[in-house]
């Protein structure tokens, strides 16, 4: 999995400080990338919280996402951690996200310092989800390629799929004619 966010250009006049939310992902052993993309718009009144709107096939989806901590860990690796509010309309649960800019994640000691601090907050709904984090398989298959860039079709969310735990079954949807 990897996340991108860069300005949105061009920008809005009347909604300053938008982002391109870009996440890419493929299913263990298979080279297909998917996509997941939308707009995020900074929460009024807050820092580092942003409302993640979907666009194309995902319209309506959305959340609220807030940057708890960034650095680096204790080999010099930036990373950052983030919580989620559920999306809408029933999707994914709430969820904190550890990402970092290499294989494997942040170093065992910073990964271990976050969570405890994140347990220490006293908040029972981050202790829960400090229980919850899981490593995501990663196979190698990407290393070397450069970030996904994101056309037309990405932007519409043509290469999109969703895991559903309730079925346990992999949904996937497509634009027509668009098989790449």
């Amino acid at each position: 999995m990897q996340f991108d966010s860069a300005p949105l250009l061009p920008s809005n006049a009347t909604l300053p400080g938008q982002n391109s939310d870009l996440t890419t992902y493929q299913l263990p052993n298979n080279s297909r990338i998917f996509t997941a993309y939308g707009i995020d718009t900074p929460h009024p009144g807050t820092v580092d919280v942003y409302d993640f709107a979907g666009t194309g096939k995902l319209t309506g989806v959305n959340n609220t996402w807030e940057l708890l901590a960034w650095g680096t860990d204790t080999c010099g690796d930036e990373y950052m951690l983030i919580y989620e509010t559920p999306v809408a309309p029933g999707g994914d649960p709430a969820g904190l996200d550890i990402e970092s800019r290499v294989e494997g994640g942040p170093s065992a000691e910073t990964l271990e310092a976050t969570l405890a601090a994140v347990r220490g907050l006293g908040s029972k709904e981050l202790t829960r989800l400090v229980g919850n984090v899981k490593t995501v398989p990663d196979n190698g298959a990407r290393r070397g390629l450069p970030p996904v860039v994101c056309d037309e079709s990405c932007r519409e969310n043509c290469k999109f799929i969703y895991f559903d735990p309730l079925r346990f079954l992999f949904l996937v949807w497509e634009c027509l004619g668009d098989h790449g």
